[in-house]
């Protein structure tokens, strides 16, 4: 709420017309929303009305003192709530002769009766109030001295006490900081005696706008990123700042592009799955909105560009193939790296062997990052040169296997993986090796509940991992092998990647 008198209105500033009467506040406009920032003025004048690109409520009444805005400033609160009030006054009360401080500290007292009867809180940013030019320019000019006095005595009786007191004011040094020139124009930046003209308006602005830098909080949507598509991606606004306490509260929108589903829009880095876009590449917009403690908010917006990679990457999964999805999203995770090379090809269709299961899972599990410690030879059947050899001993060592076979311990590192050895080796390597499902109940009709592994069958169902093989009945083929297709899908709903 820009509150004050003329000179927060904007009239005798060289423009006639009301309706382009702007004072500061447009140049304050742009500045705000430059900074990313989405003003919204309050109050219930609204000279400068034709001005285009600009809120123009206000509450500037030319001609009034201190003590009528404190008669009012409770109501038009009320009517027009603000979260910020941007106090200029005491001009006319100086041209009067009957300048007090504490005027100014009933205006505050109000804006403090509105907090407390509404629950609302305000913060205002107190102008130590432009002075006084004169023509010819000699000072010092008329009612000058008054004015600075004016300013010290609001800063010691007004300011100081409030600041001790921890309410929510700061000042804007108008007078002397913003650098006006109190020539007038065109050699400085007045008017007349009192109003400013568009130059010293335009430093006042400049002058607020730093004020409010000091109290509001700055969202950082994080960098651009250009993706693939399938992509887990994370947005990224741990850079938002608050000068004050710090604490803020996060809102993430999509703006445009194909919908995605964020994790959690109201985290700070929430995560997405990057669409299929097809041939083409294409741009997904965010918004990002911080709120403080006090209400304030700050907006910034984050690209991100999808591009396509089905054609690029494996020469043996096609564009829309039933899988490619999970495929590329295991492959960008790093679980992965193929079946061979030149052409890169991922087999989809084989079948995924005990010693690439361990792989895939251990890889799910702990990061592609991950290195497993040097085999010892444990298995009968996995000499240490084994080339998954750490792998398959940091399964077992995991508690997720027990092996195929006893005396010699054995794992069978070339035999096939089947639906049901799967059921358990997900399972433990989600929930931990001392994890035992609920009894089974029949869903599957090719699944009895006395098959060996059933609970294990039925609660990767129930955690939405499977959907079965078949409908109508509905069938698991429990002793069917898992493709590389088919272990995609599941390392990608077991994880989350």
């Amino acid at each position: 709420m820009p509150l004050g008198d003329s000179i927060t209105r904007g009239g005798s500033s060289g423009v006639v017309d009301p309706d382009f009467f702007v004072s500061y506040r447009k140049a304050l406009w742009d500045s705000l929303q430059a900074a990313g920032y989405e003003p919204d003025f309050v109050g219930s004048l609204t000279d400068g009305s034709a001005t285009p690109g600009f809120d123009p409520n206000h509450e500037g009444h030319g001609g009034w003192r201190a003590d009528q805005i404190a008669a009012n400033v409770f109501n038009w609160l009320i009517t027009n709530p603000a979260n910020i009030v941007l106090l200029h006054i005491g001009t006319n009360d100086i041209s009067g002769n009957n300048e007090d401080p504490m005027e100014v500290d009933d205006i505050l007292d109000e804006i403090d009766r509105y907090e407390t009867v509404f629950g609302e809180n305000v913060w205002v940013i107190l102008a130590y109030i432009v002075n006084r030019g004169c023509d010819p320019y000699l000072p010092p000019c008329p009612k000058s001295l008054e004015t600075t006095l004016f300013n010290s005595d609001v800063r010691t009786l007004v300011v100081e006490p409030r600041v001790n007191m921890l309410d929510r004011i700061i000042t804007a040094d108008i007078e002397t900081a913003a650098g006006i020139d109190y020539r007038r124009q065109p050699q400085g930046d007045m008017w007349d005696d009192i109003h400013p003209f568009q130059t010293g308006y335009a430093k006042m602005s400049d002058a607020w706008f730093s004020a409010l830098l000091a109290i509001l909080p700055v969202a950082d949507a994080g960098s651009d990123q250009s993706v693939n598509e399938f992509d887990t991606v994370t947005l990224d606004a741990s850079g938002s700042t608050d000068p004050k306490t710090g604490n803020l509260s996060y809102l993430w929108e999509q703006t445009a592009g194909t919908t995605v589903v964020l994790s959690d829009e109201q985290s700070a880095q929430p995560t997405f799955a990057a669409p299929d876009v097809g041939s083409v590449s294409e741009t997904l917009t965010f918004k990002l909105t911080v709120t403080d403690e006090d209400g304030l908010e700050s907006a910034d917006a984050a690209l991100v560009t999808v591009v396509e990679v089905g054609l690029s990457v494996f020469a043996d999964v096609p564009p829309g193939y039933w899988a490619e999805e999970f495929i590329y999203k295991i492959y960008n995770a790093g679980i992965t790296a193929g079946c061979s090379q030149n052409p890169l090809r991922y087999c989809p269709e084989n079948r995924v062997t005990r010693a690439q299961m361990a792989i895939f899972i251990g890889r799910g599990k702990y990061g592609s990052s991950f290195t497993p410690p040097p085999a010892t030879g444990i298995f009968g059947d996995v000499p240490v040169s084994y080339w998954a050899a750490d792998w398959i001993e940091q399964f077992y060592n995991d508690g997720i296997t027990s092996g195929c076979g006893q005396n010699p311990l054995r794992y069978c590192p070339e035999s096939s993986v089947t639906r049901a050895q799967m059921a358990v080796f997900l399972l433990r390597a989600k929930h931990g090796s001392s994890y035992t499902p609920p009894p089974a109940s029949g869903i599957f009709a090719d699944v009895p509940v006395t098959y060996w592994v059933a609970d294990w069958i039925e609660q990767l169902y129930q955690e939405g991992i499977t959907a079965g093989c078949a409908q109508n009945p509905l069938r698991y083929c429990p002793e069917s092998s898992v493709t590389r297709a088919q272990m995609a899908v599941f390392m990608m709903r077991t994880f989350g990647l």
